[in-house]
């Protein structure tokens, strides 16, 4: 009886609790009844069954008056069937449901006292009331305290889901940076040696051919870290990065001075110094008409510190994917950014030193 008792209406099925109502017909096999107790009973059954359903439906304050309902068909049915406490007992739960607590709370401190006062004033034997009380006690805590769980597993699946959320529009916001420093500086190359080979087409065909040549291996380097990028795969060496930003700027007749030794990182900080590099080459290809770029890596007060010097027309742009791209890869490695507009254009970086 008592393991019942510690299942009874804790399925998240509450139709499937309407099976205790068995539990009314208990005294019909010790008193058979007659067809005018047969007529009111099924009477009784189907209103109660009416105020369940009712209070399967609704979440609001009317659901206590069908408790209190349930309660008084209970108690006016017990002197012809004392197995009609199973009404009684079904009202704790369908208040312990109730997700307001101004609501629920009150209402079930009231009803023990008034079920009590009930049993008395229709003389009810006293183990009909002891009944009552214990078994409406450990209904209402039982569906109350499942009640809350269902509730937590909601609020657990919420937050599941804007986790979720959350971490698709990250990805989608990588992509979207990847995307964008990486087709930015492929394409201003493509496009500076496309207009290279243009000038050269007429007079000098080979060295034409060659600035065709690097087009044709640029697209294609372009096209697997596009992939890359939207597979997250991104395996990218500051050495080759490097390299690459020379040769591009260097095409476009833009001396290119490198001081200090290339600092060593773990994968996240160094694809944020690489996709720096690459942001910041692809902002002088486009604006700076610099003549010279110097990129120097000093290691000193526990930092790697990185900067990105031309001696262009200077002047702070507007921060807008490109910049702010920058800035967020690399305080995401808990790095310091800084923009210099003085004798041309300067992106800082500073990475902690732990990081390598």
């Amino acid at each position: 009886m008592m393991t019942s008792l510690k299942s009874l209406f804790t399925t998240k099925k509450p139709w499937l609790d309407l099976v205790y109502l068995g539990c009314f017909f208990l005294a019909w096999f010790v008193d058979p009844p007659n067809t005018t107790e047969i007529a009111l009973s099924v009477g009784a059954l189907a209103g109660f069954v009416a105020l369940y359903v009712f209070t399967m439906r609704r979440m609001d304050w009317t659901v206590l008056v069908a408790a209190g309902l349930a309660v008084c068909l209970g108690l006016s049915m017990a002197a012809m069937n004392y197995g009609s406490a199973v009404f009684i007992v079904f009202a704790a739960p369908m208040i312990a449901r109730l997700p307001d607590t101004r609501l629920r709370v009150p209402a079930l401190i009231v009803l023990g006292p008034a079920v009590l006062l009930g049993s008395v004033l229709i003389g009810a034997p006293w183990y009909f009331t002891l009944a009552v009380v214990v078994l409406s006690a450990l209904s209402g805590l039982t569906a109350s305290s499942a009640a809350r769980r269902a509730e937590s597993e909601l609020e657990a699946e919420d937050r599941q889901a804007r986790a979720a959320a959350a971490a698709v529009e990250a990805e989608r916001s990588r992509i979207s940076k990847d995307l964008h420093d990486l087709l930015g500086h492929s394409l201003s190359v493509i496009s500076l040696k496309a207009d290279l080979a243009a000038r050269l087409f007429e007079q000098k065909p080979d060295m034409a051919r060659q600035e065709v040549e690097a087009i044709q291996a640029i697209s294609r380097e372009a096209l697997r870290e596009v992939r890359d990028a939207v597979s997250g795969l991104r395996d990218r060496s500051l050495q080759g990065e490097l390299k690459s930003v020379i040769t591009a700027l260097e095409s476009a007749e833009i001396e290119v001075i490198v001081q200090g030794e290339l600092p060593a990182l773990n994968a996240e900080p160094e694809v944020a110094l690489v996709m720096v590099l690459r942001e910041a080459s692809t902002n002088i290809l486009r604006h700076a008409q610099a003549s010279r770029v110097e990129i120097a890596f000093v290691r000193e007060a526990g930092r790697h510190r990185i900067s990105i010097r031309d001696n262009g027309r200077g002047g702070r742009p507007a921060e807008g994917n490109g910049l702010s791209g920058m800035r967020e890869r690399v305080e995401a490695v808990d790095g310091l950014f800084e923009l210099s507009v003085e004798g041309g254009f300067a992106v800082r970086v500073s990475l902690p030193e732990q990081l390598s």
